[in-house]
């Protein structure tokens, strides 16, 4: 597991997070900002697999960031 990725990954969400408004849906566009654009963790068409599996899936829309995260450090 690559822990410098996975601290920089938790300070980014923490960031979106303190001013999210709407639920996980209203973050996207600045979630794809940070984590396809500007720091390339993954491309175009990961992330759209990410976000598809996690609106298909049971549960919180919020299953988004487990995925995101279980991409990026490895978890």
């Amino acid at each position: 597991m690559n822990w410098e990725l996975a601290w920089q990954l938790a300070v980014e969400l923490a960031q979106i997070s303190l001013f999210a408004v709407g639920g996980s849906t209203s973050i996207l566009p600045e979630l794809h900002l940070r984590i396809v654009e500007n720091n390339a963790w993954a491309s175009e068409a990961q992330f759209a697999e990410m976000v598809g599996l996690s609106q298909a899936a049971p549960g919180p829309n919020m299953l988004m960031v487990s995925l995101i995260g279980w991409k990026i450090a490895a978890f």
